[in-house]
């Protein structure tokens, strides 16, 4: 049985001779040190392979992005028009401009002007159920957001 120890273990050596010693193995020490040159070269190396991953890890994201745009096509006049329901209407200080974007997620975006006149963009479920109904104009003034 042979054992290599390293730069940190070599002050160990003794107590570990004496305990092999006492089991009755038969052994050899290796003692073995890198030097800095090649640490450096290993560090480079690990360096390089991990930069390497992460480029190959974002160009698989890419690739999902423009897979995930390919399937996301607009929406034609008959869904258009299914979308642009909410304009026109109010909820709360908004009124609902025009229908701006459907995400891959099927989340709905709408362009809402507030009664203080900013204009926002905002999400169709937060606007059907409430949770949106300024632009944060009533936040400012102290008002309680209608």
């Amino acid at each position: 049985m042979w054992i290599q120890l390293g730069k940190y273990e070599r002050k160990y050596k003794k107590d570990v001779e004496d305990f092999l010693n006492k089991l009755g193995v038969e052994y050899s020490i290796r003692q073995y040190e890198r030097t800095d040159e090649e640490l450096e070269k290993i560090r480079k190396q690990h360096k390089e392979k991990y930069y390497s991953n992460i480029e190959k890890s974002r160009e698989k994201q890419r690739n999902f992005r423009i897979e995930r745009k390919k399937n996301n096509p607009p929406p034609n006049a008959r869904q258009l028009a299914k979308y642009n329901e909410l304009v026109g209407q109010k909820f709360g200080e908004l009124t609902v401009i025009e229908f701006l974007e459907r995400t891959y997620m099927y989340t709905f975006y709408y362009k809402c002007q507030c009664s203080c006149g900013n204009i926002i963009r905002v999400e169709k479920f937060n606007l059907i159920r409430g949770k949106k109904t300024s632009c944060g104009c009533q936040k400012k003034k102290g008002g309680k957001n209608l």
